[in-house]
Order: C-alpha cells, then structure tokens, then sequence
C-alpha cells in the first residue's frame, strides 16, 4: 500500500506538476528561436549556439541545486534531529548558486565572442550573437536563483509556486519579446533583454514561498562547512557534465563541417526533441525527493521498496520516451515544414529524427539511473561511466571527421554512445553496490 501511494504521488501530483513548470522554464529560448527566425538564419543560428552554452552553466547550477535537494530529501528521511537542517543546506546553497553563477556571468561578458568561436561559430554568428550571449548570460544569476529556488522547494513538496512562477514568467515574455522584436525593432539585443526581465519576474515570484518553507526560519550566517558538503556531492557530477558538454558542443560543431545545411537540420532537431526532455526532467527531479528519503530511513525493507519503485518508473518513462521517438519520427516532415521549406536540410533533418528513435529510450534509462545514483550518494560509479563514454565518443567523432565519413557516421556514433552509457548505469544500479557501501558506512 505504501509502495502505491508512491507511485500515486509521483504521477499525480509532482509530475504533472513539475512537467508544467519545466517546459515553461524551458520555453524562453525556444521561443526566442522562432521568433527571430524572421531576422535570418544567422540569428537562429545564433540563439541555438547561446542556447547550448547556457545549458553548459546549467550543469552547475542544477547539480548543486539537485545536491541540495536530495540533502534535504535526506534529513527528511531520517526523521531525527541533527546539527544539519534542512533550512541551513538551501540557505548554503543559495550562496554557492550565488557565487559561481556570478563568476560566470563576468566570465560571459569579457569573452562572449570567444565562447562563440570555441563552439565553431561563423564570424557572422559571433557578431550577432555576442549581443544576445552578454545580456542572457552575463545576468545568468537571475535564472539560476530561480532555478535553486524551485528545486529547494520542490524538496519540501512545494510545487504550485514553481510552476505559477514559470507560468507567469512566460506570460511577461510573450508581451516583452514581441514588442522588443518587431514593435521596437531591437533584434537579437531586444529578445535577450524581454528574456532577462522575464526571468527576473519568475525569481521574484519564488521569494514569498521560499522564505515562508525555508529562509524566515534561521539567519542567513556564511557556512563554509555545508558549502563545501555541498561541494562534495556536487563536484563529480559536475565534472561529468562539463565533459559531456564539451563533447556535445564538439558533436554539433561537427556539422559546421558539412555546410550550413547540415547544421541548421541538427539545430531543428535539437530544437523539438529537447522539448520531450521536459517530461524526463521533470519526472527526474519529482522522483529524487522520494528516493532520497526512502535511502534516508536506512533499512533493507526501505531499500526493497526504494529499488521497486525505481524499477516500475523507470520502464513506465522509458517506454513513453520511446513513444515520443517514434511520434516525433513520424511527424517530422510537418515538424521540419515549420522551420524549413529547403529540401536538403528536411533530409538530413528527418534521418535525425529517425536516429532518436533509437537513442531516447538508453539515454532515458541513463537519465532517471543516474538521477537515483545521485539520491542514494552513489556518486563516482555516475561519474566514472559518464567521463569514460564521453571521451571514447568524442575519439569516435575525430575519428569521422578525420575520415570524412559524413553525416550519417555521426549519429550512428551518438546511438552508440546513448546505448553504452545507459547500459552501464542500469548495471551499476541493479547490482545493488550501493547498498552494500552504504551498510559500510
């Protein structure tokens, strides 16, 4: 009964929920892509570059926040006083979100044009885009208090502030970027600024609700020790992040090397399919409070129902994973006719789709496993298995472009690479190595 009240709440409430306020967190950038569609394919190209760069920050700030969050899932579990409170990790966290979402921020606006260039940016694109990358990722500490917050409360079961906040946020952009674009004629400038106000809008709109669960509670004192806790079970992650990433950018830029064609195809496709990482995300983040605090009552009847649980969510999101895989397949000449009307590019564009019909469901397992390593603190197992694939990938599409294999070696590469590293993180789960380093401890 217990087991099912679980499942229960995940899908009836923290999902649904968390859905919503994913795809609307997410829904800034897409819509800045097609709205400057109509200034050329410079400016796209331009948005999508900016796009992934900020999702190379985000690997920080949602490793820290997701860290923090399992911590409080955690403390909740064990249901006993200690030294460490909840209040005491979210208030920490907000400092080290702080500190490094600024140094970011400064790093952005001295060398915008340079990170556009490591990603293989036509001068064209930097130029324009530089614009756009300093305004949306020089105030890059906006969004990523934003998105600490609605981790930190989600933790504590919170879930209509996020979603409101993300709502209304979306609400103000659709007014501001419209008006900036083609009322004020701003461009790219106008689109960044109408995407920062309204992020700063969703920041505000989060602060009555956290200080009400957390930071009304104890005072804001520095803490270097939780920092540095925070740190620790944040670092790996984060280093396999920030490898993936490069490894990612490096993918995309390969298709520079087939014209301008072949890429606008992969950034159409990145576009939509990033969309369906809405519902994993969100499913990710709505399940980890509930594992971690299941690891937190620390007994092998709780861990059986722990492993049960990951067991049944994990073949229910991989099959609606590869659902929309296949969906998104059989649509794609009316997804690609939104973006295109070029015939080489809707190729190229439709043998993508067909290739994450084959990667979704290993890179879901990937996704939710090592969501759940990180909420029972098996930490360098995920870190481990991340660097490695990533390198020998990253090996594999030199190797391609050395041997000018083309377009279609390249995204047989990435299935490879999805099928590997999802294969490896289910082994490493179902094992069960974390509960015999547990009982260690």
């Amino acid at each position: 009964m217990q087991l099912r009240s679980s499942l229960q709440q995940v899908w009836k409430h923290p999902v649904s929920k968390t859905v919503i306020e994913m795809f609307f967190g997410q829904l800034l950038l897409f819509v800045d892509g097609l709205l400057v569609a109509s200034l050329g394919l410079v400016s796209i190209n331009a948005v999508g570059v900016t796009s992934m760069l900020l999702l190379s920050y985000g690997i920080i700030v949602y490793s820290i926040a997701i860290a923090s969050a399992n911590k409080v899932g955690k403390i909740v579990g064990e249901n006993r006083s200690t030294e460490l409170q909840k209040e005491a990790v979210v208030v920490q966290a907000f400092y080290l979100t702080s500190k490094i979402s600024l140094v970011l921020g400064v790093m952005t606006l001295y060398f915008a044009p340079q990170l556009l260039e490591i990603c293989r940016a036509d001068p064209e694109t930097v130029e324009q885009g530089s614009v756009y990358l300093c305004i949306v990722g020089g105030l890059y500490l906006l969004d990523a208090l934003r998105i600490q917050a609605a981790c930190s409360l989600r933790a504590v079961k919170e879930f209509n502030a996020p979603v409101w906040s993300a709502v209304w946020m979306n609400v103000v952009h659709f007014v501001l970027a419209p008006v900036a674009l083609y009322g004020l004629n701003a461009g790219l400038k106008g689109a960044g600024w109408a995407t920062v106000l309204s992020q700063s809008i969703g920041l505000l709109l989060l602060l009555r609700p956290l200080r009400r669960s957390y930071l009304g509670k104890i005072p804001w004192k520095w803490n270097w020790s939780v920092q540095r806790m925070l740190i620790t079970l944040s670092w790996r992650e984060i280093v396999r992040g920030a490898i993936l990433r490069v490894t990612l950018v490096y993918y995309a830029s390969a298709f520079f090397l087939y014209g301008p064609k072949a890429y606008e195809a992969f950034r159409i496709h990145e576009q939509f399919v990033h969309r369906s990482y809405v519902f994993l995300d969100a499913f990710v983040f709505a399940l980890s409070p509930l594992v971690s605090t299941l690891y937190g009552k620390n007994n092998k009847e709780e861990d059986r129902k722990l492993v049960r649980l990951v067991t049944r969510m994990t073949l229910c999101v991989v099959g609606v994973m590869g659902s929309l895989g296949l969906l998104m397949w059989a649509g794609s000449d009316w997804i690609i006719g939104f973006y295109t009307d070029d015939p080489t590019t809707a190729v190229i564009a439709k043998q993508m789709f067909l290739t994450s019909a084959f990667w979704l469901p290993p890179f879901t397992c990937f996704c939710v496993l090592n969501g759940v390593l990180r909420s029972v603190e098996e930490l360098s197992a995920s870190m481990v298995i991340g660097i490695l694939t990533s390198v020998v990938w990253m090996g594999s599409v030199i190797l391609i472009q050395q041997m000018q294999w083309g377009v279609t070696a390249l995204l047989i590469s990435y299935v490879a690479f999805d099928m590997t590293r999802g294969s490896l993180v289910t082994g490493c789960f179902f094992t069960g190595w974390w509960r015999k380093k547990k009982r260690r401890h």
